[in-house]
C-alpha cells in the first residue's frame, strides 16, 4: 500500500512538472512574441503620431 501511495505522489509531480514545463513553452512560443508585437505596434503608432506633429509644425504649408 505504501509503494502505491509513493508511486501516486510521483506521478502528481510529475504532472505538476509537465505542467509547468507546457506553461514556460507556451508562453516563449506564444505569449511573449504577441506581447512583443503589440509592443512593436504601440511603439510604431506613437512615432506615426510624432513624425505627423512634426509635419504639421515645420511643413505647414503643405
Amino acid at each position: 500500500m505504501g509503494f502505491i501511495m509513493g508511486i501516486d505522489h510521483v506521478i502528481s509531480i510529475i504532472s505538476i512538472l509537465g505542467s509547468s514545463v507546457i506553461t514556460l513553452i507556451l508562453s516563449t512560443f506564444f505569449f511573449q512574441p504577441v506581447q512583443d508585437k503589440e509592443n512593436y505596434l504601440y511603439r510604431k503608432r506613437e512615432y506615426m503620431n510624432l513624425y505627423m506633429d512634426l509635419r504639421k509644425i515645420y511643413f505647414i504649408d503643405l
